[in-house]
């Protein structure tokens, strides 16, 4: 493992006694601060993709609720025709109920 770090040393060695002069500064100063003005934007875009994909889910889950509650619901069992059928079946009360 020492081996390796004895070889990057020896790379980095020619490089550690340089400066950078006044030109290559400016370029890394400027660099710097474009990385963090595209760095904020990139937050705030990542924002934004976070809640429109929390409205999208939100959205698809009500409709998918919907869909589902509308086709497990009960049938309506208000048809005079089903009511017809069944009416020998009923009660008194509902058969009264029914001659009115």
């Amino acid at each position: 493992m020492s081996h390796k770090d004895n070889e990057l040393n020896d790379l980095l060695k020619p490089l550690q006694g340089l400066t950078p002069n006044d030109l290559q500064m400016q370029k890394w100063q400027s660099a710097v601060q474009r990385e963090l003005r595209t760095g904020q934007t990139t937050i705030t875009t990542t924002r934004r993709k976070l809640a429109f994909q929390l409205v999208a889910a939100m959205f698809v889950g009500v409709v998918m609720g919907a869909i589902l509650i509308k086709s497990f619901s009960p049938p309506n069992v208000q048809n005079s025709l089903v009511a017809q059928i069944s009416i020998d079946n009923a009660t008194f009360e509902h058969s009264h109920a029914n001659l009115d």
